[in-house]
């Protein structure tokens, strides 16, 4: 008898994780490096339902408001603060590349963006008063 599949890993990622482990894949074919088969499907499955939601994974909030496990509010408003989360960190990471801020000094700058509106608003700024600080060349 054949065992069941592990449940994906990537189910539950939001898109901006998502992202990084599809950008993460990539390079890692790019370069010739070996990678799982199954791993691999299942990365895409889970892309494949966040390109194509009406698909209805499992454990989505869309499917869990349709199979009547949840309310569309309970089903989303998790979601909604996931995604508010990722959008925060890759927009505070967008903003840091557009400045060449160093790789190794954005750990706490992205931490606290991705918190809430207000730490965005307050990295930025302190980014924004660093620059100032610098002298012109």
């Amino acid at each position: 008898m054949a065992r069941p599949d592990p449940p994906n890993p990537y189910r539950y990622l939001t898109l901006g994780a998502l992202g990084d482990a599809l950008m993460t894949r990539a390079g890692d074919l790019m370069e010739g490096r070996r990678v799982g088969r199954r791993d691999t499907a299942h990365l895409l499955i889970s892309a494949g339902h966040v390109v194509r939601p009406e698909v209805g994974a499992p454990g989505l909030p869309r499917a869990r408001v349709l199979s009547g496990e949840a309310g569309v509010f309970e089903a989303f408003r998790g979601q909604l603060n996931d995604e508010q989360r990722a959008i925060r960190y890759r927009l505070v990471n967008l903003a840091l590349d557009a400045v060449d801020w160093p790789i190794q000094q954005r750990g706490r700058l992205a931490a606290m963006a991705a918190e809430s509106d207000e730490g965005f608003a307050a990295a930025l700024r302190e980014v924004d008063a660093e620059r100032a600080r610098e002298p012109k060349q």
